[in-house]
């Protein structure tokens, strides 16, 4: 398993746009992709962009 960690640098999460385009990379890999936000505790697919949106 590969693990990548990123920071991302807005202070309140992703909105409608950046987990767009997130959503967009990740549906190019055949891989199941997780998104974590460790300050929420909250895990999302990221080829979903509601779904990165809920993380907060």
């Amino acid at each position: 398993m590969l693990t990548i960690q990123f920071l991302c640098p807005l202070p309140n999460g992703l909105h409608a746009r950046p987990a767009w385009e997130l959503k967009e990379q990740c549906s190019q890999w055949q891989s199941e992709v997780t998104f974590i936000n460790h300050r929420q505790n909250a895990k999302a697919d990221a080829k979903s962009s509601l779904a990165l949106i809920g993380t907060g």
